[in-house]
């Protein structure tokens, strides 16, 4: 098993598959965050544009939790 405080962009692909099934739905809520919500309402896909923009939001909030674990309690350790 890999002990080393960081493993890169691979571990945050690992992570993703927690809220995303695959590469395209992720790729969609990027989509949902840049379009404006009145265009998702009028659309009738304003639930989807919400819950999609709600699971990237809680992904990036869990990476910004992972880096700020990994800089101030993990990396102090290993040196």
């Amino acid at each position: 098993r890999d002990r080393s405080p960081s493993r890169g962009l691979g571990d945050v692909y690992k992570r993703q598959r927690l809220l995303f099934r695959d590469m395209e739905e992720f790729l969609q809520a990027i989509f949902y965050w840049f379009k404006p919500d009145m265009w998702s309402l009028f659309d009738g896909q304003f639930m989807e544009d919400f819950f999609a923009e709600l699971k990237l939001g809680v992904f990036l909030m869990l990476c910004a939790v992972a880096v700020y674990i990994e800089v101030s309690v993990v990396a102090p350790i290993w040196q």
